[in-house]
């Protein structure tokens, strides 16, 4: 399933995905989730929306469809600083031209082009335990 944002920002990552999934999504403080059920996988994503732009995601279950997320071409772009502790995340940056994947106990810290969009995938039928920390550098550098 492909899902794209308006946002660099987690919260927007989970609600878009409880929407585009037809699950609720739950709020609690500063902590936005949806949980999961067949079909269309088992598990849970999380989001944590920090002080000074910092946003917070973990993705913790198997998903039945591949997951693409696709982020808006901005001016300034996050730095994201990806996490894999179980499973497997690509990653494609500036309109797709540079692509790389991580594996099991991976991480890369990235940025993209700016005006140029770029995509996460999370493939399906794997079990995982994905962090992905987004940092919003107009708003942190305020």
């Amino acid at each position: 399933m492909l899902i794209k944002l308006e946002q660099y920002r987690a919260h927007h990552i989970v609600n878009q995905v409880a929407k585009d999934y037809k699950l609720s999504s739950r709020n609690n403080c500063l902590e936005r989730s949806v949980l999961f059920e067949a079909p269309s996988g088992v598990g849970s994503m999380v989001s944590f929306k920090l002080s000074d732009g910092i946003s917070f995601l973990m993705i913790n279950g198997m998903l039945e469809e591949e997951l693409i997320i696709r982020m808006p071409a901005e001016l300034y772009q996050p730095i994201i600083f990806s996490y894999v502790l179980i499973g497997e995340l690509s990653h494609s940056l500036n309109n797709g031209n540079l692509t790389y994947t991580l594996e099991t106990l991976q991480s890369s810290i990235t940025t993209n082009q700016h005006n140029t969009t770029q995509e996460i995938l999370i493939p399906a039928k794997q079990d995982q335990v994905l962090i992905i920390v987004m940092i919003d550098r107009a708003e942190y550098l305020k």
